[in-house]
C-alpha cells in the first residue's frame, strides 16, 4: 500500500513543483529523491513495515513478487531519470510534468502487481496508460511522436473495450468481480453447452 500511495502523493508534489521551483535541474534531484523514497517505502512494505494501512476490503493481493516486481520498477526508473534527466530538462518548459506523469504511471503499475478484483485491474490499467498516452505525445513538434500517440490511443481504447467485456462476461458467470471468490464459483449457467 506504501507505494500506491506514495506514487500518488509524489506526483502531486511534482504537479506543485511545476510552477515553485524554476531550476529544471532542481526538478530532476525532487524527483529522484521521490523515487528513491518509493523505492525505500516499497523495500520496508516487502518485510511488513507498511506507513499506511488501509482495509481494500479484498481488491488487493499483496505478495512477495509484487513486492519484487515494483521494486524493479521504481528502481529501472530512477535508473532511466538519472542518466536522461539532462535530455528531460532540454525537452521543454514542461519538465516538472513529465516527471509527474512518470509518478502517476508507476502507481498504475503497484495497483496491477497487487489486484485482486477485477475493477481494481481495470484502475490500474487506465492509471498506467493514461499518462503513457501524454508521454507519448509529448513532442508536439515531432510529427512521428503525434501519430504515435494517436495510435496508442486508438489501440488502447480497443483493447480497453475488449478488457471491460470479459470483465462483464466474468461478472455475468460468476457473480462476483473478486478473481479469489470467482476461482471457487462454479458457472451459474453450469448445464449449458
Amino acid at each position: 500500500m506504501n507505494e500506491i500511495i506514495l506514487s500518488a502523493v509524489i506526483g502531486m508534489v511534482m504537479m506543485f513543483c511545476s510552477f515553485l521551483v524554476k531550476n529544471k535541474t532542481s526538478l530532476k534531484h525532487i524527483a529522484s529523491i521521490g523515487l528513491l523514497i518509493l523505492l525505500i517505502a516499497n523495500i520496508a512494505d516487502t518485510y511488513g513495515k507498511a506507513f499506511f494501512t488501509f482495509d481494500t476490503y479484498g481488491m488487493f493481493q499483496y505478495s512477495r513478487f509484487g513486492f519484487l516486481f515494483n521494486s524493479i520498477a521504481i528502481g529501472s526508473t530512477l535508473i532511466y531519470v538519472l542518466i536522461t534527466g539532462k535530455e528531460i530538462e532540454r525537452s521543454g518548459s514542461y519538465v516538472a510534468e513529465y516527471f509527474t506523469l512518470i509518478f502517476f504511471v508507476l502507481c498504475g503499475i503497484a495497483m496491477l502487481s497487487f489486484y485482486n478484483n477485477l475493477l481494481t485491474l481495470f484502475l490500474g490499467m487506465e492509471i498506467m496508460t493514461i499518462p503513457l498516452y501524454i508521454l507519448t505525445g509529448s513532442d508536439k513538434g515531432n510529427i512521428k511522436s503525434n501519430e504515435a500517440a494517436l495510435k496508442y490511443f486508438l489501440m488502447g481504447s480497443f483493447s480497453t473495450g475488449l478488457m471491460l467485456m470479459g470483465i462483464a462476461l466474468t461478472y455475468g458467470g460468476t457473480g462476483t468481480f473478486n478473481l479469489e471468490v470467482a476461482r471457487n464459483t462454479p458457472a451459474i449457467y453450469k448445464g449449458v453447452a
